[in-house]
């Protein structure tokens, strides 16, 4: 995945990856391989990154909050989220999309699916898969 995709523009990050320092841009490279590497893998989680990155929960929270607007849960559950809507739209169910993307409840994945993308998973697919 493109790291680019995931830099909001909200207003509590203004920066874009051009303008990142380099030392941030590394970070943030490394910090979004460690999450895409890891998707598929329910169990995976902030205490993880945090030992691969030798970083405290603090300090990975504010890096990751100034440098995407986001809380480094948030992040990783909207990455999960990209993921599994690439996998709908590869043509997986949406039970193997959740599971496939790391979210270990079908339910709780509906519910964030909907909270991302404004619509439910099957209507998602009703909308856009099935008029191809």
């Amino acid at each position: 995945m493109d790291n680019d995709n995931i830099i909001p523009d909200s207003n509590n990050s203004d920066n874009s990856k051009s303008e990142l320092k380099e030392h941030d841009r590394i970070f943030l490279d490394r910090f979004s391989n460690l999450v895409d590497n890891n998707l598929q893998t329910p169990s995976f989680d902030i205490g993880d990154i945090e030992e691969a990155m030798n970083t405290s929960h603090s300090t990975l929270y504010r890096k990751v909050k100034r440098l995407t607007g986001m809380t480094t849960r948030d992040y990783i559950k909207t990455r999960r989220l990209i993921h599994s809507l690439k996998m709908i739209n590869d043509g997986y169910k949406i039970k193997e999309a959740s599971f496939g993307s790391g979210f270990k409840s079908s339910r709780y994945f509906r519910m964030c699916f909907l909270e991302q993308f404004g619509m439910l998973p099957s209507e998602y697919i009703r909308k856009n898969i099935k008029n191809k």
